[in-house]
């Protein structure tokens, strides 16, 4: 057989595959490669941060957009204009002024939202409000429906976290806009404010059915936390009804910061606190 007859034959036997959806692996450009280099850390400082915020603040409103949200960006991974942060999640910082609001909807994902400055704003999951405070943890988990509203006196900002790039390669990223229908019930956190004693009664296991941590708690429960061996602290967010991670999909922590601690490494799944 000649070798112009055997490109022939293969390339027939490619059409063949091709019109039963089957490729040869051989031919792929990523099979039997090294991996791509991991990402690099990137950083952003609050004082470069902040009067980017007071610029979005004159330039958007809450009414005419989604959300007002600076995203923390990876050029690596910015494809099509689809600003991402890591592989596995995405950050940003989001903002209301009082008497603003942000429209109920909700979505696949899981959301976190540490406050960074300001307070007198609630987060209203499936109908339970959360109060917002500097320091406070907020869960609002994916199916979850979620809107904000400002009644204090100042800005208020805070940093999201979403697994947002995770659904998407998983192909489960979903969105609903509201008003929302008929809301689950909720358990109230004030059941769950004795320690070891919980509720005897149905809560999710994917997610924790307290809704906000409060700094004050977290803090408290940090300085009286043991040292490690390198002098650090950290304490993590947990479903109090399992004991496991306040979200399932989440390992959510405060831990103190001093110079002589190692280095911490946070993979896909996680985002340090504040």
């Amino acid at each position: 057989m000649s070798a112009r007859e055997s490109a022939a034959d293969y390339e027939a036997a490619k059409r063949a595959w091709e019109n039963a959806g089957v490729s040869p692996l051989w031919e792929s450009v990523v099979a039997f490669n090294q991996p791509p280099a991991p990402q690099q850390p990137l950083f952003w400082q609050w004082n470069t941060m902040r009067p980017l915020i007071d610029r979005a603040i004159e330039l958007v409103s809450p009414r005419d957009v989604e959300r007002r949200v600076l995203m923390f960006t990876d050029p690596t991974l910015n494809q099509s204009r689809r600003a991402t942060t890591t592989k596995g999640l995405n950050g940003g910082l989001q903002i209301l002024l009082p008497g603003q609001t942000a429209r109920p909807h909700r979505h696949s994902m899981d959301a976190i939202r540490f406050i960074l400055e300001g307070e007198g704003a609630v987060t209203i999951v499936d109908g339970k409000e959360c109060a917002m405070a500097e320091g406070d943890l907020i869960l609002t988990p994916g199916g979850c429906w979620h809107e904000h509203v400002h009644r204090g006196t100042r800005p208020i900002i805070w940093l999201d976290g979403l697994n947002s790039p995770l659904h998407r390669y998983l192909g489960t990223a979903d969105y609903e806009s509201g008003p929302p229908g008929e809301l689950p019930a909720t358990l109230p956190d004030a059941a769950f404010a004795a320690p070891n004693i919980i509720p005897d009664a149905e809560a999710s296991q994917r997610h924790s059915p307290v809704f906000r941590y409060t700094y004050a708690a977290a803090s408290a429960a940090l300085d009286a936390t043991p040292a490690g061996r390198d002098g650090s602290r950290r304490v993590r967010y947990i479903n109090p009804t399992n004991g496991g991670p306040a979200m399932a999909l989440w390992t959510i922590s405060l831990c103190n910061s001093i110079p002589t601690s190692r280095p911490s490494r946070f993979g896909p799944r996680a985002m340090p606190s504040p």
